[in-house]
């Protein structure tokens, strides 16, 4: 099993973080690139007609806790809720070495894609998982696959920015989870936009969410104080190729 390199870190204003990691590493650690997308695309393109790839592909979260996702990394085709992102499996990572965080609790997870962080949320008792994202049978799969009681979870479609009557639908939340969502810069107000509508229903969630640092990171936080929303630094870790990513906690600001 590979092993997890996992940093402790106090809490510190995310605003002030993400500026100097922007500034310190700009692009150094860009998440998947499209050059590796298309590179991955062109490796399936080339392999032979009779050779039929692995659906399934298993992750070794801790020696306890491994959970089977519907899509191997190989056959994304291109479609981002098909992959499992890296920051899926550093925040799902963050859930095992941490299993109070969400034990008993009830969530939603936006961006799901194969449902990793939510999965392996349900696995460490969490009450109920609510998965979205613009295509969810992916997740539907993967939760099949582990097995995952159905009276558990619901998956709904989900756009972002868009608020849809069945987001009304949620509600007692306690957790509101984003792994490496924050990826087109152009979507960063999309995603804070959902999370505060759910927050105006559920004002004590908590709004976790992992990135890598990239471009762009300090506008995360110029966008939350917009939507009065307050963030901060819980960890630092890194997924299996070296890349640091961050995780981040943030709640509605009390007036």
């Amino acid at each position: 099993m590979v092993i997890f390199k996992m940093l402790m870190f106090t809490a510190s204003p995310i605003c002030d973080l993400l500026q100097i990691e922007s500034m310190k590493r700009m692009g150094a650690c860009g998440g998947v690139s499209n050059s590796n997308i298309a590179k991955q695309q062109k490796e399936n393109g080339n392999r032979s007609k009779e050779e039929k790839p692995n659906p399934a592909k298993v992750f070794e979260i801790n020696s306890d806790t491994s959970v089977i996702m519907d899509v191997n990394v190989a056959n994304m085709n291109g479609q981002k809720c098909s992959f499992t992102w890296p920051g899926a499996i550093v925040m799902a990572r963050y859930f095992s070495a941490n299993p109070e965080i969400v034990r008993g609790k009830r969530l939603v997870e936006l961006g799901c894609g194969t449902g990793l962080p939510s999965i392996v949320a349900l696995k460490l008792a969490a009450e109920h998982a609510t998965l979205t994202d613009l295509n969810i049978s992916y997740a539907q799969k993967s939760l099949k696959l582990n097995n995952i009681c159905s009276t558990k979870y619901r998956c709904m479609v989900c756009h972002w920015g868009l608020i849809s009557p069945y987001l009304r639908e949620i509600d007692a939340l306690d957790l509101i989870i984003a792994a490496d969502c924050f990826y087109e810069s152009y979507q960063f107000e999309s995603v804070i936009k959902t999370v505060a509508f759910l927050m105006e229903f559920n004002s004590d969630a908590v709004f976790i969410f992992t990135v890598p640092i990239r471009d762009g990171l300090k506008s995360i936080s110029w966008i939350l104080k917009e939507y009065n929303i307050r963030g901060h630094l819980i960890e630092r870790n890194f997924d299996d190729s070296g890349c640091e990513f961050l995780i981040c906690q943030a709640k509605k600001i009390d007036y």
